[in-house]
């Protein structure tokens, strides 16, 4: 009889626990709906898969720099983008030039290498064509410093599909902090070559208007971490196409955000996703606290007029996207 009671409480038990675990048919609340402008279907949320490689190079000046270790410089392609990183080891025992502060009225060691570099190309008619050009600077107080130079889809939008070569020179001074005076004596410098190829590339554009958080959300979510001197969150908007930032802004100590914004940007695939971020944004050291995200397809934000997007949090998100498709042929 002991066995018989202990058995049928055993399963009363396990069917408490089955009705507690089975999956409600409930309908949500609104911030938790699956919106039709939300991803679904099987293609992938995180863009085309990476075909990151390693590019061979040929030296058409400097090799004795990259022979005696001076430079060393890696470059990888992925679709329609190269990341170029140029290293330099001028060694622990290297004497610093020195350079005039005409702000102080002395000399200074100039410990960091101001670099100039220029990227053209070769099409069929054999002429180099301008590509990209720019600085950039490091430091070199421990006896080296590294730059990296990154060209995305944007800079090859103009080009046909099809494989290019590409040169790089680069010349660089050495320069003091801030670089008012660079030294006479030059850095490195160098020239290379090397082969890339360019894919599909399209062109779309995206329109922001308003945020609005939702109060009651963002007091939980935030609870209570905020400014001392005001409750009231810095709403921010982040979106993004893969790495590239289209949209970052935000209003000081409102629960809204309102502000026409229009950026036109480039991509690989015809249909990418945008990851929309809700903020809160901090200053200084401290970190910006996320308030909800979600990841959208551009076909799903094409329009002629600004579309309201559900979103976790928000009492309103106004934007939409326009598209002129692949721009090279």
């Amino acid at each position: 009889m002991i066995q018989i009671t202990r058995a049928l409480i055993l399963i009363f038990v396990i069917s408490i626990v089955a009705c507690s675990i089975e999956p409600s048919s409930k309908k949500t609340t609104r911030n938790n709906q699956n919106y039709p402008n939300q991803p679904t279907g099987k293609q992938s949320l995180h863009g085309p898969k990476s075909t990151k490689k390693k590019l061979a190079y040929s030296i058409l000046e400097g090799d004795s720099q990259f022979r005696s270790g001076l430079i060393s410089v890696d470059i990888e392609s992925d679709t329609n983008s190269v990341e170029i990183n140029i290293r330099t080891e001028l060694g622990a025992d290297f004497e610093f030039p020195e350079v005039s502060n005409p702000n102080f009225s002395h000399m200074e060691d100039a410990k960091f290498l101001g670099i100039e570099y220029e990227l053209t190309y070769d099409d069929d008619d054999d002429d180099d064509h301008a590509l990209f050009s720019g600085k950039t600077k490091s430091s070199i107080f421990n006896g080296g410093s590294t730059n990296d130079i990154d060209l995305t889809p944007d800079h090859f939008k103009d080009l046909a599909i099809g494989k290019y070569s590409i040169t790089l020179k680069v010349t660089s001074r050495y320069e003091s902090f801030f670089g008012h005076v660079p030294s006479n004596e030059t850095g490195i410098g160098f020239e290379l070559n090397f082969e890339i190829e360019v894919f599909p590339i399209y062109e779309s554009v995206i329109y922001f208007s308003s945020l609005v958080l939702n109060k009651l959300f963002t007091q939980n979510k935030l609870k209570g971490n905020n400014d001392f001197h005001n409750s009231r969150p810095e709403t921010g908007i982040s979106i993004r196409q893969g790495m590239e930032s289209l949209i970052f802004d935000y209003a000081k100590n409102n629960y809204s955000f309102r502000k026409k914004i229009k950026k036109t940007f480039y991509h690989n695939e015809p249909n990418p996703t945008l990851t929309i971020v809700t903020l809160d944004v901090d200053h200084g050291f401290n970190f910006d606290d996320k308030l909800a995200d979600t990841m959208i397809y551009l076909n799903d934000l094409i329009s002629e007029n600004y579309k309201t997007i559900g979103l976790t949090g928000t009492d309103d998100l106004q934007l939409y996207c326009t598209t002129k498709g692949q721009i090279n042929k």
